[in-house]
């Protein structure tokens, strides 16, 4: 999977030139890393870093979708299992942003770090206290296929990733949906805090993903948008954006 970046160089340069609404940029790509950083060489050899301002649930699931693509699918039921479990902590902070102090939380946190079954239960309560309403879950179905894929060996085939691929989206979007009516600016507040810095650089950037799960724009997309498909149909696109792209700005909406 290669995330699409920006030089904030080349567009520094453009906006000094004011060419930067005619000249097209070289967009450049880098692997995936868990820091979120990225040391970016565009082709014009400047030399600056990016911060990917997306939550890592959402990178996860295009991870995931893009190793079902090139027929990992194994591996891509595992990307899709740790996005709603990255998920499911992202809610659980979100949720406590603006009544506990950060630092507590991020105590609390380790209690629960390597039990997955712990986090859930806090999630289930925590959606109950703020939502109002059990959340959707996976199913038992969903569950003893998940397990037999991580913990026993099994082989999914690409119809059964994509099902699972599927379930996990509902089940995220479902709440993102449900986070905007009931928390409000917290969501907003507590999705950039969590959010990958590089402070004290002058030379660095930041620039955002376009991901399938999206908190920000989502869960509900403008007509037209391509993540309102199945994912499926999405395949086609998400292959395009492997091809080298170039990115032009505009003084005005094109018709």
């Amino acid at each position: 999977m290669l995330l699409n970046l920006i030089c904030g160089e080349c567009i520094k340069e453009s906006m000094k030139n004011n060419d930067l609404f005619t000249v097209e940029i070289m967009v450049p790509v880098s692997q995936i890393s868990e820091s979120g950083i990225y040391d970016v060489i565009c082709d014009k050899g400047h030399k600056t870093k990016v911060a990917v301002l997306n939550n890592k649930f959402e990178l996860l699931f295009d991870l995931g979708f893009n190793g079902l693509i090139d027929g990992y699918y194994r591996e891509a039921v595992s990307s899709f299992t740790a996005s709603l479990e990255r998920f499911y902590e992202f809610f659980i902070r979100a949720a406590l942003h603006n009544e506990i102090k950060i630092d507590v939380i991020e105590d609390v946190w380790k209690s629960v770090k390597s039990q997955s079954e712990h986090q859930l239960g806090a999630y289930i309560f925590l959606y109950l206290k703020t939502v109002g309403k059990k959340p959707l879950l996976l199913n038992n179905n969903a569950v003893s296929f998940r397990n037999d894929v991580i913990h026993k060996g099994f082989i999914p085939d690409k119809e059964q990733a994509l099902e699972y691929g599927e379930n996990v989206r509902k089940i995220v979007n479902d709440a993102i949906y449900e986070m905007k009516t009931c928390f409000g600016d917290t969501l907003y507040q507590a999705y950039d805090h969590y959010l990958p810095h590089d402070e004290g650089e002058e030379d660095s950037y930041g620039c955002n993903i376009t991901t399938i799960l999206d908190v920000r724009n989502g869960p509900k997309f403008q007509d037209g948008d391509i993540r309102n498909n199945s994912l499926s149909e999405m395949t086609p696109s998400i292959i395009a954006k492997r091809n080298p792209q170039r990115m032009r700005f505009f003084k005005e909406k094109l018709a």
